[in-house]
Parts: structure tokens; C-alpha cells; sequence
């Protein structure tokens, strides 16, 4: 019997090779608007593209179940090299945008909560699947029980992110729960309760952003004023066109 030949998916493939060239024009653009030198900096960027692509085939190689099998290990090395940043992360960026989202060794520095990414989706989905597996006939404890064991596995990346004050990459996540939730059929009511919890959250900050007082405790929390600018551009973008606009 003849094996499957490797097929190539060009449907799936063409959506990225144009985030990829999206990727490169954004990089040549901030470049040229930073009026600073744009050759290093695109061919970094094709270099990453170029990488990533060697590893999307690499990994197309690796069956689906091992990955899930070993993904609380990739999680927990992925963490752990995220933590480095409270040690190692760039000054130089740290000066610029008072996070510290990059790592840096050497003249080499690269952004940890990328791999997170990667990890804390593979580990998220083996849970559920492994929660799938175990219950036989699904209930409202059984469900809250799998929800909460969910956000314990989270709860290291979110303090993380917190150490960083990357707030913007904590509201992916956040979205990747979200979804995953309701792919997984996790009962209408807990999914009510959470999404009321959220939008009480939502709207509390949204009210802080636009009182003095509600600033003060915004920056008691680690938010920046550029943070705080963005959701402000929603409600006069004209204002902040010649900054984040």
C-alpha cells in the first residue's frame, strides 16, 4: 500500500505568505517613518519570515498528538524563558515604552510572549480534549470544574504579562479563552456569567479612562498614558492623529 504523499495546501498557505509581506511593508514603513535606517530592519524581518516558514514545515512533519502530549512541557520552558525577562529584558525598549516585553542576549532580542502564544494554545486545547475524554456525560459542575482548572493553567501567563505591562497581548489571550470556551460547549450559563463579568470589567475601565481620578488608579495599575490615549482616539481620533491615530 502506497503512503499519502505530502500535499501542499495553498489555500492555507497564501494567507500568510501575504501577513508575511504585510509584515515586511509595516516594518519598512515604521522604518522610513522613524526616519532611521530601513535595510537592517527589513532584513531582519525576512529573516524572521523566513525562519518561521522552515519551522511551519518542520512542524507539518511532527504528528498533531505528540505536540498536544508535549505541550505542558513546551508550556512551562516557554514560561520559564518569559521570566527571564525580569532580569534580562532590553533596556533600551524599556526607555522607550516602559514595558518589558523583549528579551535581550547579546545584540539578539526577540519578544517572549510570541512562544507563549504558540505553548498556551497547544496546552489549552490538550486539556479540553483530555477533559473531553474523561467525562462521559457533561453538567454544569463538570464544566465550571474544567473552566476553572483552565484559568489555573493561565494563571502564571497573565501574571507574567502583568510583570511585563503588556496589557494589549493579555487581551488575546484573554480572546483565545473566550473562544476556545465556546468551541469547547461549555454551558450557557457559565458563558453568561463570565461575558457579564467581563463587560462589567469592560465598562469600569472604560469610565476610569475618562476621569481624573479614575487615571490615578489606571496608573496605580501599571497603565501608561499611551494606553489610556488609545481608547481615548476611539471617541475623537482627531486628536490624537499626529500621535496614535
Amino acid at each position: 500500500m502506497k503512503s499519502k504523499s505530502f500535499e501542499f495546501n495553498y489555500a492555507l498557505f497564501l494567507p500568510i505568505f501575504l501577513f508575511y509581506l504585510l509584515s515586511i511593508g509595516v516594518q519598512y514603513g515604521a522604518a522610513v517613518y522613524d526616519q532611521v535606517s530601513y535595510q537592517h530592519i527589513v532584513l531582519k524581518q525576512i529573516i524572521f519570515c523566513v525562519a518561521s516558514l522552515g519551522l511551519l514545515f518542520l512542524t507539518q512533519k511532527i504528528k498533531t498528538a505528540l505536540l498536544l502530549r508535549l505541550s505542558p512541557y513546551f508550556y512551562v520552558v516557554s514560561l520559564a524563558i518569559m521570566s527571564l525577562l525580569y532580569k534580562f529584558y532590553d533596556p533600551v525598549m524599556y526607555q522607550l515604552t516602559g514595558t518589558k516585553r523583549w528579551l535581550r542576549i547579546g545584540s539578539f532580542s526577540f519578544q517572549p510572549s510570541e512562544l507563549v502564544k504558540l505553548t498556551f494554545a497547544l496546552v489549552i486545547v490538550y486539556f479540553t480534549l483530555h477533559y473531553e475524554k474523561k467525562v462521559s456525560e457533561r453538567t454544569v459542575k463538570s464544566d465550571l470544574k474544567y473552566v476553572m482548572n483552565i484559568l489555573l493553567i493561565s494563571l502564571p501567563t497573565f501574571l507574567l504579562m502583568y510583570m511585563q505591562k503588556d496589557f494589549g497581548t493579555s487581551l488575546v489571550f484573554i480572546i483565545c479563552l473566550g473562544a476556545l470556551f465556546m468551541i469547547a460547549g461549555v454551558h450557557w450559563k457559565i458563558l453568561a456569567i463570565c461575558s457579564g463579568i467581563l463587560f462589567i470589567i469592560g465598562v469600569l475601565l472604560i469610565c476610569l479612562v475618562f476621569t481624573e481620578y479614575g487615571n490615578q488608579i489606571l496608573y496605580g495599575l501599571n497603565f501608561k498614558t499611551y494606553q489610556l490615549d488609545r481608547v481615548r482616539a476611539w471617541i475623537d481620533p482627531f486628536a490624537y492623529s499626529q500621535s496614535i491615530g
